[in-house]
Formats: structure tokens, C-alpha cells, sequence
């Protein structure tokens, strides 16, 4: 059996980013050969995070990275893996339009506002 990893691969400019290569990777065997290989599938969608635990993405088992990112930017939302989330047990996504939360975890992903109902996208890059 062959051990693969995936090691990102840097972008020189957005040039790069085609329809059929969306992100490209670097997939490394283990004995150090690589190729460059394609993202197969990048889903995204907005959801209206409110003051009670909210799903943003359900789990998917091939779900390589998702990237969380605060829309509206007016107030805090909490993220977090249960439908427990809440502002002392969760990571903390700022109240500013653009920040945003990166992770490979695959299981559900949820999120609670502080005060209002907050819109956040997330985008989700799949394997094979």
C-alpha cells in the first residue's frame, strides 16, 4: 500500500484557478514523487446563523477542508461541532465582514449569533 499525503500547493496568482482545477494540491507519495491533482468538488451556500444553534454544514465524510466566512460582519457568531454550541465552549468568528474559520474536521458544523441573526458562507472543497 502506497501512503499519500496533500500538501497545498501556492498559488502565483488567480490566474491559475481554472473551472476544472478550482484548488490546485500537491498529492506527495511516499516516496517523495509528486503530481499535481484537482480538487473534484467545491460546494458553498449562505446560511442565516440566529441566536438559537444553527447547522451550517452538515457532516460529509469526504469533505477535505471547509472555510467559514462572516457575511453580514455585525455581530459575533460562535461555531462549534454540537448542537451545544455557545459562546464558552465554541471558537469565536469575529463580527467583521471576511473573517473567517478554516478546518479539515468533517463532522457537522454548527453556529449561534450573540445577539442577532447573522448570515455566514461556508465553502467546502470534497475528494474523490
Amino acid at each position: 500500500m502506497t501512503m499519500m499525503r496533500v500538501r497545498r500547493t501556492p498559488l502565483d496568482s488567480l490566474d491559475e484557478v481554472t473551472t476544472e482545477h478550482p484548488f490546485p494540491v500537491e498529492v506527495v507519495t511516499e516516496g517523495g514523487a509528486s503530481v499535481n491533482a484537482p480538487i473534484n468538488k467545491l460546494s458553498h451556500n449562505q446560511v442565516s446563523v440566529g441566536t438559537s444553534a444553527t447547522l451550517i454544514r452538515a457532516a460529509n465524510a469526504k469533505r477535505r477542508e471547509i472555510l467559514i466566512t462572516q457575511i453580514t460582519g455585525a455581530q459575533i457568531v460562535y461555531l462549534g461541532t454540537t448542537q451545544g454550541v455557545s459562546s464558552s465552549n465554541s471558537q469565536y468568528l469575529g463580527s467583521s465582514a471576511g473573517n473567517a474559520f478554516r478546518t479539515t474536521y468533517r463532522g457537522d458544523m454548527w453556529g449561534i449569533a450573540a445577539t442577532s441573526a447573522q448570515t455566514v458562507s461556508w465553502a467546502e472543497e470534497e475528494e474523490d
